[in-house]
């Protein structure tokens, strides 16, 4: 008798998925007779696919689907949830925004469900084919939320060239594909052995080139600043999370795969390919990140360098060195930079203005918010100390992972250069503080009080510095902390 073509285990882990994709279907249509509502819609699936998710970070063996075209096991589960979670802050503080500027459309919402759902399948799979649909599901959605300002030029601006340079990315990579399948015959990365061994570099080091687009690493960063200003704030940081959470979650299970010498990746891991290459970008990403940061004056393009200065800290857990990468060290970093990220950028929100239909993030008319507003005062200098890798925070517990993670597989010189980075975004983190604080103003400054961006900004501190304080004890009784997900992810790892 021949087996079920879906089993219940499949369904089980296909579900997280399937309620993300139909949820982003059905707000959208709703939109037509409950606009106001979206947010609402598609919490609740959110909520829903969280819930079905969960269950996945216990399983014991990963869940093939599709013939193994995707695996649903504890990695996927763990990122995945930080996915839904960078989803949820997405949809708390965007009512505030589109309800302000006339356009709280369901749509809207929609759209960050279908990116969501193409997310989750990114982070899941080890086929190129289904690589590539999901990195399409993940960004065009992405390109229009961009361009949601419609009254702004410079969101026009930042939608097309997220658009130009994101299909120019996709292209390379979708190259790379079509090269490794020359070369191996076959599209399954975990079976890729054999063939001409210069071909098959050559379309692994595409499809890296491609990734490295995503992630706004050196020297293909040159849109981010751009879009980040441009784009309306909340996609802004929906952008600045999910898709480094995506982009290191799918490298982590593709450098996973490349256990055998043989494999095209490989190449890239071990031998002079390595010594050559990846220790360069982490080195020029962080660097470029940071110093370019030092001279921002707009907030907005001053977090969009430090996004791409954190990307080369995330890149050194990718350097095997004399060991494996460093899944746990990413994992926990990606999960500290989706709060203080998130959290900086809810701050932002709050205290946006827009001039002549343009939104107004420079520094300076911050000044005097630090006393005016304490609860905001409070919680950016929690968000840019975290940032900054200053104690007790989460971000200063994620840097020593990732960093003594690195010395141990032999990177000393490496970490150097990361902790003289580090050292030197201090200076432009700790700026905004100074105007916070140390400055004063009769330009009153307004400020949006409502209740889910103070509760999004609590919720941000309160995890930042418990995570940063006790990363052995859970936050809930009975929830198990948050190091043990992380390395019970990372286990799950071929």
């Amino acid at each position: 008798m021949n087996p079920p073509l879906v089993t219940g285990d499949m369904l089980r882990a296909a579900i997280p998925f399937i309620l993300l994709a139909a949820g982003g279907t059905v707000v959208s249509l709703a939109g037509a007779w409950r606009s106001k509502r979206g947010a609402l819609f598609a919490a609740l699936f959110l909520v829903l696919a969280f819930w079905k998710l969960f269950p996945l970070l216990d399983l014991e063996k990963g869940i093939e689907l599709w013939d193994g075209a995707v695996v649903a096991d504890r990695m996927s589960a763990f990122l995945g949830g930080m996915l839904l979670l960078s989803g949820l802050f997405a949809l708390i503080v965007s009512p505030p925004v589109l309800r302000r500027e006339g356009r709280n459309r369901a749509e809207y919402y929609g759209l960050i469900l279908f990116s969501l759902s193409g997310m989750v399948l990114f982070v899941s799979t080890t086929n190129l084919l289904v690589l590539f649909l999901a990195l399409e599901l993940m960004s065009i959605p992405l390109y229009v939320l961009s361009g949601y300002n419609r009254g702004d030029d410079r969101s026009g601006e930042a939608a097309l060239k997220y658009f130009l340079l994101g299909s120019f990315s996709s292209a390379i990579l979708l190259y790379g594909a079509a090269l490794l399948f020359g070369a191996t015959g076959t599209i399954n990365m975990a079976a890729m052995t054999g063939g001409d061994p210069l071909l098959a570099t050559a379309g692994a080091f595409l499809v890296l080139t491609g990734f490295l687009f995503k992630m706004a690493a050196v020297p293909f960063h040159m849109w981010a600043p751009d879009v980040y200003d441009g784009a309306p704030t909340p996609i802004t940081s929906f952008m600045a999370t999910s898709v480094k959470i995506a982009t290191f979650g799918a490298l982590l299970r593709i450098f996973s795969l490349a256990g055998g010498a043989a494999n095209p990746f490989a190449h890239i891991l071990t031998g002079e390919n390595a010594a050559k290459i990846l220790p360069w970008l982490a080195v020029m990403t962080m660097t470029l990140g940071n110093v370019c940061a030092l001279t921002q004056t707009n907030i907005k393009r001053m977090l969009a360098y430090s996004s791409i200065a954190h990307a080369g800290y995330l890149l050194l857990g990718l350097i095997p060195g004399s060991g494996a990468v460093d899944a746990k060290g990413i994992l926990y970093y990606l999960f500290a930079y989706l709060l203080m990220t998130t959290g900086a950028f809810t701050v932002v929100i709050a205290l946006s203005t827009r001039d002549k239909g343009r939104e107004v993030t420079g520094v300076e008319r911050y000044a005097g918010i630090g006393f005016r507003r304490p609860f905001l005062g409070i919680a950016m200098a929690v968000f840019l100390f975290s940032l900054a890798g200053i104690p007790p925070t989460a971000g200063f517990f994620g840097k020593y992972l990732l960093f003594s993670g690195a010395v141990h597989r032999g990177l000393t010189p490496l970490v150097v250069v990361a902790v003289l980075n580090s050292a030197l975004s201090v200076y432009y983190y700790l700026r905004p503080v100074v105007v916070f604080y140390m400055r004063d103003t009769d330009t009153p400054v307004r400020v949006d009080d409502a209740l889910s961006l103070r509760v999004a900004s609590l919720a941000a501190v309160v995890l930042l510095i418990w995570f940063g304080c006790l990363p052995n004890i859970g936050s809930l009784p009975g929830v198990p902390a948050l190091l043990h997900w992380v390395g019970s992810a990372a286990a799950a790892l071929p």
